[in-house]
């Protein structure tokens, strides 16, 4: 987690996840970046800002359980 919670990070994917997120309410990894990018390879490039949101606490998850995929996240609104 280190590493994405100072890392740089593509805004353009930023603002995308974000608005996608806040109207999703919750979801997992998986099905947000499927809303937000037809593209594959989009999508791969979109998790790494995806992760850098989770490490900076921006996007929220039961970090208690390994976090994959399929964990539920959700914004963090505080």
């Amino acid at each position: 987690m280190w590493s994405y919670k100072f890392a740089d990070f593509h805004p353009h994917h930023y603002e995308k996840l974000s608005e996608a997120l806040e109207e999703i309410e919750e979801t997992d990894p998986a099905t947000l970046l499927e809303c937000c990018y037809e593209s594959r390879t989009l999508r791969a490039e979109a998790l790494w800002t995806l992760w850098c949101m989770v490490a900076r606490g921006w996007i929220k998850c039961d970090l208690t359980i390994p976090l994959n995929m399929k964990t539920r996240i959700w914004m963090n609104y505080e």
